[in-house]
């Protein structure tokens, strides 16, 4: 590791490791990433720019995809049931019209 690397510590009692792992393979274009600690006290993500990027960016850029993956999962877990449910009904009708706008209010709804 070098002096352009960054290093981030995060508590992953903010941020679970999962939510770590996604917004670090957004970086994987643009850097190495490197994941390291104990999954319940603190996890400690370098990133090496592959391209001698700013290291500010990447920076800025891992925080936010932390932010947004943090927000999905937290939507996700909360809207679960509700898709669980939806589902079911479209396994139990033979309704083509029906199916069809339900698979699009999903899309809708993981797009947000």
């Amino acid at each position: 590791m070098t002096d352009e690397n960054i290093i981030i510590k995060i508590n992953p009692k903010i941020y679970s490791l999962d939510v770590i792992k996604a917004a670090a393979h957004i970086l994987t274009t643009e850097a190495e990433i490197h994941l390291n600690g104990d999954p319940e006290s603190e996890i400690e993500v370098t990133i090496s720019p592959k391209n001698k990027e700013d290291n500010k960016e990447l920076r800025e850029k891992f925080n936010e995809q932390l932010l947004n993956y943090s927000v999905y999962k937290s939507h996700s877990e909360k809207t679960k049931d509700i898709r669980n449910a939806i589902i079911q009904r479209v396994l139990l009708t033979n309704d083509s019209e029906f199916i069809d706008a339900v698979i699009e209010e999903l899309r809708a709804q993981d797009k947000k």
